[in-house]
């Protein structure tokens, strides 16, 4: 049985285990857990303060400890993941991956966390649009135990319209982890905050970007948006 129509004010989901994407946009008196945007800034560049930056080549991961232990799908874990383009990985994986798919899809990393997967990079300002001139890619993170939450940056990363197409913005967006300890939850998995603070989806011959989550064994998930819809 159907009852009432979802629109635009509705939260997305629930996918298979139970999540549900609440945006800034919802009715936030029907729904008070929708958030409200609050953007935390880490990169000092830009006036942030605190945390540990992360150059990281184009294509490239790297592997970092959590400060706590964060519940995800019913799974707890201690480690992350993080790619240069625009996603993270709860646990350890080898993937680098550029190309995003949709969720769930059994293609891409498992215990997918993506903000903005697409095939981000940096230019280097005295050759832009040039692949033999590239520069690290900015990831910062910020561990704030005042507040239990574990945050991720990529600032100022480079998204194009197509591969080498000289048509590019930039991207600046971040993760947020609460801690459920002190965040706590129904099922003791941990929120998951996703903000903005300059985006574009421009990558129109590339699938566009893709947002949202999905579990390990790429059955379950939360599709924002793929491939423009």
């Amino acid at each position: 049985i159907t009852v009432g129509e979802v629109s635009a004010d509705d939260p997305l989901g629930p996918d298979g285990y139970g999540y549900f994407a609440y945006e800034s946009g919802d009715d936030h008196e029907l729904y008070p857990v929708a958030p409200t945007f609050d953007w935390i800034e880490l990169d000092p560049d830009y006036s942030g303060a605190g945390a540990e930056l992360h150059e990281v080549s184009d294509d490239t991961i790297f592997v970092m400890d959590l400060p706590f232990s964060f519940k995800y799908y019913g799974k707890e874990h201690q480690r992350i993941t993080v790619c240069d383009n625009g996603w993270l990985s709860l646990g350890v994986t080898w993937m680098a991956d550029f190309r995003n798919w949709g969720l769930p899809s059994p293609l891409g990393p498992k215990n997918l966390i993506a903000p903005f997967w697409d095939d981000l990079t940096k230019d280097d300002p005295a050759h832009p649009g040039n692949a033999n001139f590239r520069l690290p890619v900015r990831i910062l993170t910020r561990y704030d135990s005042d507040q239990g939450r574990f945050i991720v940056e990529w600032s100022r990363a480079i998204n194009r319209q197509g591969f080498e197409n000289q048509v590019y913005t930039e991207e600046t967006f971040e993760v947020v982890l609460y801690d459920p300890a002190v965040h706590a939850t129904a099922t003791g998995d941990g929120e998951i905050l996703f903000q903005y603070l300059r985006v574009g989806n421009i990558d129109e011959k590339e699938n566009y970007a893709t947002v949202g989550i999905e579990d390990e064994y790429h059955r379950r998930g939360l599709e924002v948006t793929f491939s423009g819809i």
